[in-house]
């Protein structure tokens, strides 16, 4: 019995193998990656804005209770102590980071080398009409 339908190879089709950039786990490495490059860059610049931004915080809570006579007990921020800093954001982007990493590396790299070649596997179809 002969099958009517052709293969792949006779359709013009080929398999092909998946780009690494049509994995969305590559676009959340690389924007993880690139968000902790700016963090790097931008971290001392980020910080003194924060250091700015809390001591207005603090003077305004200074004067509130001056206003109210209760003697200031707040310290003033420094760039070393501050309220805020960018500690959380950079843990949660290198997890980010680091899960994206091996998820990314498990599906396009370890699972391929997993998967036999296509001229390994025998076509079924192939195969029943030999019989």
């Amino acid at each position: 019995m002969v099958s009517t339908q052709p293969n792949p190879e006779q359709r013009g089709e080929t398999s092909r193998k998946k780009s690494i950039t049509e994995s969305p786990w590559y676009w959340v490495y690389l924007f993880s990656t690139a968000v902790l490059i700016a963090i790097v860059l931008l971290g001392p610049k980020i910080i003194e804005r924060q250091t700015i931004d809390e001591r207005n915080y603090q003077a305004r809570q200074r004067t509130y209770q001056q206003a109210s006579g209760e003697q200031p007990d707040i310290p003033l921020s420094t760039n070393d102590n501050q309220l805020i800093t960018l500690q959380p954001l950079i843990i949660t982007f290198a997890i980010v980071l680091a899960v994206s990493w091996i998820i990314l590396w498990y599906k396009h790299f370890y699972r391929r080398d997993q998967e036999p070649l296509a001229k390994d596997v025998e076509d079924p179809v192939v195969q029943g009409s030999q019989e």
